[in-house]
């Protein structure tokens, strides 16, 4: 079974320490570029294994953004606050978080 942590304005249907626990993967959007919650936090300390980015469209627009309706191609923002918080670049973000996609949808598995 494959379990995701949709994280979101600092709520978590898990606690984080659980979610890791039971093998879930943690899942960003664009509340992890806003101020004022614990995602940044959460996302330090989550195993990159464990780590995807999402854009949530059409809503949940990342910061700087002042869009009225998220687009996929946002979630290069999502990526790059991720980096920065991990203190990584872009490119291992997107390679680590590609490999976890990949793993978690099955992409590139025989039938």
């Amino acid at each position: 079974m494959r379990n995701v942590a949709r994280l979101k304005m600092g709520y978590y249907p898990l606690p984080e320490a659980e979610g890791v626990k039971l093998r879930f993967l943690l899942s960003f959007a664009g509340p992890l570029t806003k101020q004022g919650n614990a995602l940044p936090d959460v996302a330090r300390m989550a195993p990159l294994e464990r780590v995807l980015v999402e854009t949530d469209s059409p809503y949940l627009v990342p910061q700087p953004l002042k869009a009225k309706r998220n687009e996929p191609l946002f979630v290069r923002y999502v990526a790059e606050k991720l980096a920065e918080i991990r203190g990584m670049t872009l490119e291992e973000i997107a390679r680590v978080t590609t490999a976890n996609a990949v793993r978690l949808f099955g992409l590139g598995e025989s039938a």
